[in-house]
């Protein structure tokens, strides 16, 4: 498959690649869902948990495919779809991270936002003030290659029997096509 990937920041390194899932051929994303746990709601906070595509076909009409990669146990999934309307699609993102705390409770990723093709930015989960916190600029498709269509996670996922610090998502990758 011919395109181009598009990564977001490296703020922190915890856990596993998963593995690279992609839409059908001929489909790419025009959204996502977000798994997330509310930050809050436990001593040890995760937040983003996973991310997986909402394929479409190119005239629009939705895909039951939901590319995921790896995505951690806890939160619950949330819609997130741009704005339907002529020609729409995903072709960028941002991605906020709380960098590494020490002796702190580490929680990754935090807030999604994302772009769609004739509508620009809109958000999947907004950014809380969690203090030093990291947003990346928007990280934009190639106009060669302006449609996301496949996916790649880093996922801190500790076995059950360990109690850890856990933070869930750290990174991602979307490939373009």
């Amino acid at each position: 498959m011919r395109g181009q990937w598009i990564k977001s920041n490296r703020v922190t390194n915890f856990g596993d690649w998963g593995r690279v899932e992609y839409c059908p051929s001929g489909q790419h994303a025009i959204g996502v869902m977000v798994k997330y746990e509310e930050i809050g709601s436990t001593n040890d906070h995760t937040g983003i948990n996973g991310i997986a595509l909402l394929c479409a076909f190119r005239d629009g009409r939705p895909s039951p495919w939901t590319p995921t990669s790896s995505v951690a146990p806890w939160g619950e999934w949330k819609d997130c779809n741009c704005p339907e309307g002529r020609d729409y699609y995903l072709e960028g993102f941002q991605l906020c991270t709380l960098p590494p705390q020490g002796s702190g409770d580490d929680i990754s990723a935090f807030a999604f936002y994302m772009v769609c093709h004739t509508f620009g930015v809109h958000y999947c989960l907004h950014k809380a003030n969690l203090g030093d916190q990291y947003c990346s600029d928007l990280i934009m498709c190639p106009q060669e290659y302006p449609r996301i269509c496949g996916i790649r996670t880093q996922v801190e996922d500790p076995p059950w029997y360990v109690h850890t610090d856990d933070t869930a998502l750290n990174n991602v990758d979307f490939f373009c096509c």
